[in-house]
C-alpha cells in the first residue's frame, strides 16, 4: 500500500537512522535505529543497527469504520485550503514539495537564431592585452612603495639630508 520504489544505489555515509514499523496481525511494532558503518573487507562498509528507541508495541482494539457522514465530515477539504491547493497552469509540486512550473515554446531553428557575429583574432587579442594590462595595474597598486616599508625616523633622516638651505 505505502511500497515506494525500490533503490539501487544507496548512499550509506547519509543515513544516520532508521525507523521501522512491521504489521503483523493486529498488532504493529514501532522501533528506532541507528546506523553504525564498520570496516568490512570491500570497499563497502558493514551496516550495523542499534536499537536507540522509542520501542513500542501498536495493538488494534477496534476496527469499525465510522458512520458516512462522520467519515464524510473528517474528510472534507475547507474550500479557502482547496484554493489555495492550486497552483495554476503548468506549475505542480515536486516530492519534497517545491514549486516546478513548466515553460512551453515554439521550436526554434538554429539557422534563423541571431547571434552577435565572432570577434576578428585581432580584436581578441587586443581585449586580452587591456584585460591583462588592467590586471597588473591593480597589482601593482597593492604593493608596497619603497618609502611604505620605511620607519618615520629614517624618512626623517633622508629628508633632512635632502633639504637645501
Amino acid at each position: 500500500m505505502f511500497q515506494h520504489a525500490p533503490s539501487e544505489k544507496l548512499n550509506l555515509t547519509g543515513l544516520e537512522h532508521v525507523v521501522v514499523l512491521t504489521a503483523k496481525g493486529e498488532k504493529v511494532a514501532f522501533r528506532h535505529y541507528g546506523i553504525l558503518l564498520k570496516k568490512s573487507g570491500s570497499k563497502v562498509p558493514r551496516v550495523v543497527l542499534e536499537e536507540l528507541g522509542p520501542r513500542f508495541d501498536l495493538e488494534l482494539r477496534r476496527n469499525r469504520s465510522a458512520a458516512p457522514d462522520v467519515a464524510r465530515e473528517a474528510a472534507r477539504v475547507p474550500k479557502q485550503q482547496a484554493a489555495s491547493a492550486k497552483l495554476g497552469k503548468n506549475l505542480e509540486r515536486n516530492a519534497m514539495g517545491d514549486t516546478v512550473g513548466r515553460v512551453h515554446m515554439q521550436a526554434q531553428s538554429l539557422d534563423q537564431l541571431q547571434v552577435a557575429p565572432p570577434m576578428p583574432p585581432h580584436a581578441a587579442r587586443a581585449r586580452l592585452s587591456r584585460l591583462v594590462l588592467m590586471q597588473t595595474r591593480k597589482v601593482k597598486g597593492l604593493k608596497r612603495s619603497r618609502d611604505a616599508g620605511e620607519g618615520d625616523a629614517a624618512k626623517r633622516a633622508r629628508g633632512a639630508g635632502d633639504e637645501s638651505p
